[in-house]
């Protein structure tokens, strides 16, 4: 949909002086409402989401476009991480591109053309389900399963799907998921039974449970259940990690022109203080401590401005001198996730952000340990003497490229270089694969995590090193060391 929009849509609506609209039909849309945008003289171009339940015919079709991949999570297994790649449609999904057509040309007096973008090797793909899309969604699968079917092995339960995939995989979604926590073992001996954890019931149910756009993302579920189930959390923690967890759950806020993103890779002082300006709270405290400060910083500043209501129809506002890019809907939509949690979470709403996200040195402390928590298989660290590689995956040691995020980690780098063995460690929420990065992952959302609250992830497992327990078993790295 991204090339398709990108490539051949907006630039034909430049043609037309923009006198054209682009609707697009997700799975809350309806036939009816579709209908009516198509008959509306400017909503010329549809864009259908892949699980978009039905075809039907638009009449007066002329042009159909269908990209050869899905864009989804998938396991890579140079990384055993879940990047989002292009993956190859099925041809089930390939015949629902063609009913559009086929409906449309019944009756119709003009030529409809489909339009094909896709590899030769895409045409063998899988007739009904992509498997990398069961991959994607393993560590829920798996909890779903323990969940329902108890001490059962993953590969015996009714789940058909779960019986195609590697063996080894389940049992690395298992260890992950022991990691978060969310699942116990009984007993360390070859007959151990895996137990569901109370923090691991309430993450399916938040995982479960949410019709937001990240909805069957575990980590989310997992980080919304820390807030639900953390007795000791305060008020303001609480409210704190609700935004957090509604500005991750949204895809992200911002963006930033291409003199922007240059920027950020210089780590240039005077634009990161730019970004810091337009931040309040928290957030602006936090700014260049990673992405998610710096979305905070920037939604409770629109937030106390109040222009995070229905009423505002604009799309994008450019700050910092036009370099970051605010995308205006996705906040609006973001604050009213934020305002469902905590209705959710029965939690009171805080007046003034500037002043309500400002934490104590306490408090902090169990925002940050949450995300790790919660992100403990997503980390990356960045040595304080780069070998050559620079930022690695904490789970399987991989180079990794970090872009656009606000960290000055090149001073950071600088200030406490050293000779021994140490660096820095932080979170991400997503990874990307692309053409042009290869089989390299991309990481857009980097926030630091303080490297002492690592201690307690191995007091919790009794003193077991924490290469065991952040680690992959697929593959296990090989002749490297942190």
């Amino acid at each position: 949909m991204y090339e398709a929009k990108t490539y051949i849509i907006e630039p034909i609506m430049e043609e037309f002086k923009g006198d054209q609209q682009i609707h697009i039909l997700s799975p809350a849309s309806t036939v009816e409402g579709a209908k009516d945008a198509w008959k509306n003289p400017r909503a010329r171009f549809i864009c259908v989401d892949k699980s978009f339940p039905c075809s039907f015919p638009l009449p007066g079709m002329r042009l159909a476009i269908r990209i050869g991949a899905s864009y989804m999570r998938s396991f890579q297994k140079d990384s055993s991480q879940f990047p989002v790649a292009p993956v190859p449609l099925t041809r089930c999904e390939r015949d629902r591109h063609w009913a559009w057509v086929q409906k449309s040309a019944e009756g119709s007096t003009s030529k409809q053309v489909l339009h094909t973008v896709w590899p030769p090797q895409n045409y063998h793909s899988s007739p009904t389900m992509s498997l990398a899309a069961v991959e994607g969604e393993l560590m829920r699968l798996c909890l779903w399963a323990r969940f329902t079917y108890g001490s059962i092995s993953p590969l015996r339960v009714p789940i058909p799907s779960l019986g195609e995939i590697d063996p080894l995989m389940l049992k690395e979604s298992t260890r992950r998921l022991e990691a978060i926590r969310c699942v116990r073992s009984t007993d360390e001996g070859p007959g151990s039974r895996w137990l569901v954890t109370a923090l691991g019931e309430a993450t399916l149910f938040y995982t479960e449970g949410s019709s937001h756009k990240h909805a069957k993302d575990i980590h989310l579920g997992n980080l919304t259940a820390r807030i639900s189930e953390g007795l000791t959390l305060t008020r303001k923690a609480k409210g704190v990690l609700c935004r957090l967890a509604a500005i991750i759950g949204s895809g992200g806020i911002l963006a930033f022109s291409e003199q922007g993103e240059r920027l950020l890779v210089e780590e240039d002082g005077a634009f990161l203080e730019t970004l810091k300006a337009e931040c309040v709270g928290l957030g602006q405290e936090q700014a260049v401590n990673g992405s998610l400060w710096l979305e905070l910083g920037v939604l409770s500043k629109l937030r106390d401005e109040g222009v995070l209501h229905v009423g505002n129809t604009q799309r994008k506002v450019f700050k910092a001198g036009r370099d970051l890019i605010v995308d205006m809907r996705t906040c609006i939509r973001t604050w009213k996730h934020v305002e469902e949690l905590e209705e959710i979470l029965e939690l009171t709403p805080l007046e003034n952000e500037d002043r309500s996200t400002q934490l104590t040195y306490d408090e902090l402390r169990q925002v940050n340990d949450a995300l790790m928590w919660a992100y403990l298989d997503q980390m990356v660290f960045v040595p304080f003497t780069p070998r050559g590689e620079g930022p690695v995956d904490l789970l399987s040691l991989r180079p990794i490229d970090l872009c656009c995020t606000p960290v000055r980690l090149e001073w950071l780098v600088r200030e406490f270089a050293s000779d021994q063995p140490g660096g820095f460690v932080g979170v991400y929420q997503m990874s990307v694969l692309t053409a042009e990065t290869g089989q390299r992952m991309q990481i857009r959302d980097f926030t630091l995590i303080p490297n002492h609250r690592l201690q307690q992830v191995v007091d919790h497992f009794d003193g077991r090193e924490l290469s065991l327990i952040t680690s992959t078993m697929y593959p296990v790295p090989t002749g490297k060391s942190v």
